[in-house]
């Protein structure tokens, strides 16, 4: 009963995100199931379909390379190159805030890749401008359920509690609603939410969320893809 329920949920947010996809995909060519089937991890096994699809979807609003803010500003993106500086004032605006969108995503800046997404969708001249939006906004929607489950994970979080990173032991100093302190090879160390590091970040939404939840897959897979810190070969592998 309990796999039951879990395939139909699975399966629900399979339909979600394959309606998000569509036109991505008439346009590349292929199909939603083809697709989610050819993401595998390097063992061969395949994907989960939450995280799959969640990679698949980062993939279809990422036609070049997302960089960090840094690495963006220090060149430009093609889409605001050679030909589209003719481009009319309403295209050229919506480029541009296309462009910070996802630098904003990137930086983990909500709050400001919800804002040129309005300006995007204000500038927006054709229908394939509008659902290149809306596919944005799906985007942007994942990430911050993302960093509701590092939140949630948060308040769970005891001070002198551990965290193993591997090649070291980080101890708690201090937990707020948005930050976090460590205590990391002598030396404290302060984060926000935008400055936590991705492997610390994933630790502690696992005390908010539940990863093998198929809707948590996809936010999951969603975080790894989007972030400077993720790593796209353990999307594959969840």
């Amino acid at each position: 009963m309990k796999q039951s329920r879990r395939q139909e949920i699975d399966s629900a947010a399979k339909r979600f995100l394959a309606r998000t996809l569509t036109r991505w995909v008439v346009v590349r060519g292929g199909s939603i199931p083809r697709m989610v089937r050819g993401i595998r991890a390097p063992s061969g096994r395949t994907a989960s379909p939450g995280i799959a699809l969640g990679f698949v979807l980062v993939c279809a609003l990422s036609p070049t390379p997302i960089r960090s803010p840094a690495s963006a500003a220090e060149a430009p993106s093609p889409a605001t190159t050679a030909a589209d500086q003719d481009a009319p004032a309403d295209l050229k605006a919506f480029l541009r805030a296309i462009n910070h969108t996802r630098a904003a995503l990137v930086a983990r800046d909500s709050k400001r890749a919800a804002r040129q997404l309005d300006l995007a969708d204000q500038h927006a001249q054709t229908a394939q401008h509008r659902a290149q939006v809306k596919r944005f906004r799906a985007l942007h929607a994942q990430l911050d359920l993302f960093f509701d489950a590092v939140r949630a994970g948060l308040k769970k979080i005891e001070p002198t509690e551990e965290f193993d990173l591997g090649e070291t032991i980080a101890s708690v100093v201090e937990v707020g609603p948005d930050s976090l302190a460590l205590f990391i090879e002598g030396s404290r160390r302060d984060y926000t939410l935008a400055t936590l590091p991705a492997r610390v970040a994933l630790l502690v939404a696992k005390g908010g969320a539940d990863p093998n939840a198929p809707p948590a897959q996809v936010f999951w897979g969603a975080f790894h893809a989007v972030d400077p810190q993720g790593n796209r070969d353990t999307a594959r592998q969840l």
